[in-house]
């Protein structure tokens, strides 16, 4: 009996399956775990580079402003004379020319 007013709808099934035990040849194994020795190598080089960019441009940056100065570059080295004596109980000689323009200012 068709009155005109016929209701249709389809159901749409997925069947999801899944398998925990798989288990891949050696070679596959080995090949994979280059590759993804390669990804990580690749990303470290990638970092690497990055912080030496860095770096680079703060150690500009600090010659910039010690550059503007005479004194301050003096200072910085007496400071690394001071860590260097610090880390090591020893004796630094240096010569310093007497005619040099860090002591105009000392």
């Amino acid at each position: 009996m068709s009155n005109g007013n016929e209701i249709k709808f389809e159901i749409d099934c997925v069947l999801f399956f899944h398998r925990t035990d798989v288990r891949l040849p050696q070679s596959m194994q080995r090949s994979m775990a280059a590759e993804a020795e390669a990804s990580r190598e690749a990303r470290a080089k990638v970092i690497a580079a990055e912080g030496e960019q860095k770096a680079s441009r703060q150690l500009k940056e600090a010659a910039d402003i010690i550059a503007q100065s005479p004194v301050a570059l003096q200072l910085r080295y007496l400071q690394t004379l001071t860590q260097i004596s610090a880390e090591k109980n020893s004796t630094i000689v240096f010569p310093i020319p007497s005619s040099s323009k860090i002591f105009k200012y000392v």
